[in-house]
């Protein structure tokens, strides 16, 4: 599934990852069959629902654990937070954008408030073919705290005004003529790598069965661009 990296795999579930020691290509082929398993769930014909699965840490390999379903607004764990092993959460998004089918780019500032205030050391979700995952590190990545509300609807603001930059860029690329499939992905990779910036967060991303590649380190923002 995924490929090189893996002796990172224990220092970023118990938290002493720091931001220099990122590895370029993130290997979590612990997860296999249990990530495997949720997002066939999820690609089930006929259900339109997410899911998701508590990732959980034994000192030695990653698995996921209690998976469960939702709904299309989003789906939540179904065990209690912070219990024996857990370290972050892992689930599906559906293609939901209006006007932009398919699977879009990266997490949603849900899944950051969740993941930052749970304290969740790695977050993954899966998007179609394509895999995310956030990694907090000891020195850039904040303690866990409650987001406010008004803070969090910035956030959201941010993916509105994105959607609608991306809407914009599409009807300028078709009237001069150019290629414009990649205007949604572009427009959230911004937003992503700005709340990556906020709360300290490295950001993986890669297609299914491939490595995933480190395109935003919090210790060197200004270079973290693909």
């Amino acid at each position: 599934m995924f490929s090189a990296g893996e002796r990172f795999l224990p220092a970023i579930c118990s938290g002493r990852l720091l931001s220099a020691q990122l590895p370029v290509r993130l290997d979590l082929s612990d997860l296999e069959v249990s990530f495997g398993r949720l997002r066939a769930n999820s690609l089930e014909a006929g259900k339109e629902v997410e899911w998701g699965g508590c990732i959980v840490f034994d000192g030695k390999r990653a698995w996921l654990e209690h998976l469960t379903s939702g709904d299309a607004e989003g789906v939540a764990p179904c065990c209690p937070p912070g219990h024996a092993g857990c370290v972050g959460f892992a689930h599906s998004h559906l293609p939901d954008l209006s006007g932009f089918p398919g699977p879009y780019f990266g997490f949603s500032a849900s899944d950051y408030r969740a993941g930052f205030e749970c304290g969740d050391r790695l977050a993954l979700v899966t998007n179609g073919p394509e895999v995310f995952a956030l990694v907090r590190t000891a020195d850039r990545t904040p303690p866990p705290r409650r987001i406010p509300n008004e803070e969090f609807s910035r956030w959201e603001a941010m993916y509105v005004s994105a959607v609608r930059k991306a809407v914009c860029d599409v009807e300028n690329a078709v009237a001069a003529g150019r290629p414009s499939e990649d205007a949604l992905d572009r427009r959230l990779l911004e937003v992503n790598r700005k709340l990556c910036g906020l709360l300290g967060f490295a950001l993986y991303r890669g297609l299914w069965g491939r490595p995933l590649s480190l395109i935003f380190d919090p210790g060197l923002p200004e270079k973290s661009t693909i």
